[in-house]
């Protein structure tokens, strides 16, 4: 069977997928802005803040509290809106230049990219509205990939067929945001109300995306043999090894809190290694073997590359967290404390 050809039954779920396509659910136009975020509320469920629930946070005040809160809320925008650039828009993109069998499948994948498109948009909003001294020129500050993982999404975007693990990745990332979702809803008025309905509007196109992250792995992985399958499944172990890599994600927005509150300087370091602590797979490995993740645990007992990539994770993710940078200072001031 030729690369593009498709199996009736996956052709046939796909018709049907496509009968089901509803008009994006996360636009510009769909959420209510009012003023932007309340600057004296939190951004974040508070215990999704990798420092929450140990002694470096509760030696906080509660205005440092609320800064580094919000600056993890930035820093989860800022992610979502790098990843779908990166593991949605760049690689169907270029899949859909190449060409995709059938108008159906072509329907779907171009829904895909516009939805994308329009998140990033909202997202875009979002940051402009939470600190617009911040982010009036920039579109990236708290989240800054490592070498290793910015080197993966540039291969993947070079060869998104033959390094097609990328979607059993992609659809874990898209996994997250139900359960971010659902944190946001179960924090209620603790959390700020344009937040929570971005990412419960988020979360509800995600879903779905999740079904045509199936249908495409299912098209472009399952029929790999030889060379081509271990090559995929080098590179999907990879990316996750780089993703999950805890000596980089949320040391921004640690850093950024010293610089804003100097007297945390001597605490920083404690601060730091709390976070590598929090952020080592563990805490993935509960989720994609828990209920929390049973799209990627269904995925997993599919594809046996994001079995293995998993497993390898917890093999040592270990070593120093990387040198400390320069915060820069910025040209606006923040929300008082």
């Amino acid at each position: 069977m030729a690369q593009d050809s498709l199996d009736p039954d996956l052709a046939g779920r796909i018709e049907r997928e496509l009968s089901l396509l509803r008009p994006t659910r996360l636009t510009t136009g769909a959420m209510a802005w009012g003023d932007g975020p309340d600057p004296e509320k939190f951004w974040i469920p508070e215990d999704m803040a990798p420092l929450w629930g140990s002694p470096e946070y509760a030696g906080l005040t509660p205005a440092q509290r609320r800064r580094y809160n919000q600056y993890c809320a930035l820093h989860k925008a800022e992610s979502f809106i790098w990843l779908e650039h990166e593991f949605v828009i760049a690689p169907l993109t270029k899949i859909l230049d190449a060409g995709v069998p059938g108008t159906a499948f072509r329907a779907l994948i171009d829904s895909f990219v516009a939805d994308e498109r329009a998140h990033s948009a909202a997202l875009g909003r979002l940051l402009e509205l939470a600190r617009p001294d911040i982010y009036k020129s920039k579109t990236y500050y708290f989240f800054v990939p490592s070498a290793r993982f910015r080197l993966a999404t540039a291969l993947i975007a070079g060869l998104p067929r033959l390094l097609s693990g990328w979607v059993l990745f992609l659809a874990g990332i898209e996994e997250s945001t139900i359960t971010t979702s659902q944190c946001y809803r179960q924090a209620g008025e603790a959390v700020d109300r344009v937040f929570t309905d971005l990412h419960v509007l988020h979360a509800q196109d995600e879903a779905r995306h999740c079904k045509l992250d199936a249908l495409i792995a299912e098209w472009l992985i399952s029929r790999q043999t030889g060379w081509k399958q271990r090559v995929n499944a080098k590179m999907l172990d990879f990316t996750f090894q780089s993703y999950f890599d805890p000596r980089w994600g949320y040391t921004v927005p640690v850093e950024r809190l010293v610089s804003d509150f100097p007297e945390l300087g001597a605490r920083e370091d404690a601060m730091l290694a709390r976070t590598q602590e929090a952020m080592t797979p563990s805490l993935v490995k509960f989720a994609a073997e828990g209920e929390a993740a049973p799209i990627t645990a269904s995925n997993a007992k599919k594809f046996d590359m994001l079995e293995t990539a998993i497993e390898h994770l917890f093999t040592g993710q270990t070593g120093a967290r990387p040198p400390k940078r320069k915060i820069p200072r910025l040209s606006g001031q923040p929300p008082a404390p």
